[in-house]
């Protein structure tokens, strides 16, 4: 950070410019050329990550975040995995992938509770202020392969049948994101969408499809996360 924040010093024009330890936001950009006026370019953009690492003069926002969703992990014990990419300075693209690859019996019982799944979720952000910093608005889409017996799921299964299906849907997301350091961050966020579920449908007293099948429309909740980085 130059000492003389506001104007260009005679030792600044002999490339003799002081530094010191206060940390500021860069107001303009100067540029020196031989023999010509100095150039100002300002405002210029200031990143929040600027302050979480060594003070510099070019901000330097991240190019890729990794992530797991806490709160899908938590409420249906499934292990997920995104990976969000940059794309541009406000937009980043972002793509999941969940398995719960424990749960499903090769023979049915009269106890038969499972919820073995899989899915993916690609979604486009685009951020309000800079990528990776504060609120964004996205759009995603998701497709996902199940099966589901004696478990309730508000809106979607009912403990006393079994799903064996898929489901292919699309929404709109909204999201916060909260840098904490350098390399960690925590996000927030909510979505609504729409899912066309196709599935055999079975009666859960031995939980074994019987040649029934259904589809479902469903509108809803479709994106719910609290996200570690």
């Amino acid at each position: 950070t130059p000492t003389d924040r506001n104007g260009i010093s005679d030792a600044g024009s002999r490339g003799e410019v002081k530094y010191d330890d206060r940390s500021y936001e860069i107001e303009r950009i100067v540029t020196l050329v031989p023999g010509e006026a100095p150039k100002r370019d300002y405002p210029t953009s200031y990143s929040a990550y600027q302050g979480l690492s060594k003070i510099q003069y070019a901000p330097k926002q991240p190019k890729l975040a990794i992530k797991t969703n806490l709160l899908y992990a938590g409420a249906l014990l499934t292990p997920n995995l995104s990976a969000e990419i940059a794309v541009a300075p406000k937009q980043t693209f972002e793509f999941t992938g969940s398995y719960q690859w424990w749960g499903r019996e090769q023979s049915p019982s009269d106890v038969h509770k499972q919820l073995a799944h899989w899915m993916l979720r690609p979604e486009y952000r685009w951020w309000t202020c800079e990528r990776f910093n504060g609120h964004y608005f996205g759009t995603h889409a998701l497709y996902s392969r199940y099966y589901i017996s004696g478990r309730n799921i508000p809106l979607l299964f009912d403990k006393k049948y079994s799903y064996d299906g898929h489901a292919l849907g699309a929404g709109l997301t909204y999201g916060y994101h909260l840098p904490l350091s350098k390399n960690w961050a925590m996000e927030f966020n909510i979505g609504v969408g729409y899912a066309y579920m196709w599935f055999d449908k079975g009666n859960c007293s031995k939980c074994a499809p019987q040649g029934v099948s259904a589809t479902k429309h469903y509108v809803g909740p479709s994106r719910p996360g609290i996200n570690l980085i």
